[in-house]
């Protein structure tokens, strides 16, 4: 039988930005992935949609909300 205990927390947005905040602050992926049981492609992704984008007026937005 399948644990969607992790399953659930995962398409949770505030558990995803929390995790992408200590990539960002200098927590390694591998760590990450270790502590929160998280495959690294998973981290890799969400860097990706999470992560702002800076504009030379100083405004951010991640591609997330940008789509």
């Amino acid at each position: 039988m399948k644990n969607n205990k992790n399953s659930n927390r995962y398409n949770n947005d505030d558990f995803r930005r929390m995790i992408v905040e200590l990539y960002n602050s200098g927590e390694k992926i591998k760590d990450l992935s270790s502590e929160y049981g998280i495959p690294n492609a998973t981290i890799y992704t969400w860097i990706n949609k999470y992560t702002p984008v800076k504009f030379e007026d100083g405004s951010e937005i991640t591609p997330d909300d940008y789509a």
